[in-house]
């Protein structure tokens, strides 16, 4: 695989992980038998530190990732092997951009427009901000299983199966540590390695 699929592939993910944090939702109807820690959905402001991996069942990349998301914006940073498919993603009210490590810069008015004119890969664009903080997002979950605590270790929603591997404390929250989501051969693995949150 090239370095521009591998840019491609990984930008492309991470950027529908953003929209998915950045995606006005609607009224989430959550069933506390779920996860006692149903306080993870307010969580406004938090930043991880991590390694990305992604494959689609031909192509694939990983590297290290940063995301800040505070209220209504986002930083990503990511950092391939040897710096190659490295950029930075930014996502503020009415713009998002992606900064390649080549010197190329794209815009365009929303996230979702800038996915529309340059990405093309298949990610649940509004639930993965609630799985990444080991939350059901709204909708149903047709699988379910908890650990002693309550904790989400794995779940199925949307045709998606999504799996925890472990947990770190952070500011009296239980956040997850790793977490690996996949779906008709696409996989998508976060190892995170460090949360940092305002409460």
């Amino acid at each position: 695989m090239t370095g521009l699929g591998v840019l491609r592939l990984v930008a492309t993910a991470t950027a529908i992980l953003v929209l998915s944090a950045c995606a006005q939702r609607g009224e989430r109807q959550d069933d506390v038998s779920f996860s006692p820690h149903a306080s993870l959905n307010q969580l406004d402001d938090w930043q991880i530190s991590g390694r990305l991996a992604l494959s689609n069942g031909r192509d694939g990349g990983s590297g290290e990732l940063s995301w800040s998301h505070q209220h209504d914006s986002d930083v990503l940073r990511f950092h391939a092997a040897f710096g190659q498919g490295s950029w930075r993603l930014d996502i503020v009210p009415q713009r998002a951009m992606l900064r390649l490590s080549d010197g190329n810069q794209y815009q365009a008015p929303s996230i979702e427009a800038l996915i529309d004119q340059h990405l093309d890969w298949n990610i649940p664009v509004t639930q993965l901000s609630d799985w990444l903080k080991g939350i059901p997002s709204s909708g149903p979950v047709t699988q379910l299983d908890l650990d002693l605590d309550g904790r989400i270790r794995s779940m199925s929603q949307s045709g998606w199966r999504i799996e925890y591997g472990g947990y770190l404390e952070v500011n009296e929250h239980q956040l997850p540590r790793k977490i690996t989501v996949r779906r008709d051969g696409q996989q998508v693995r976060l190892l995170i390695r460090q949360w940092t949150i305002d409460r």
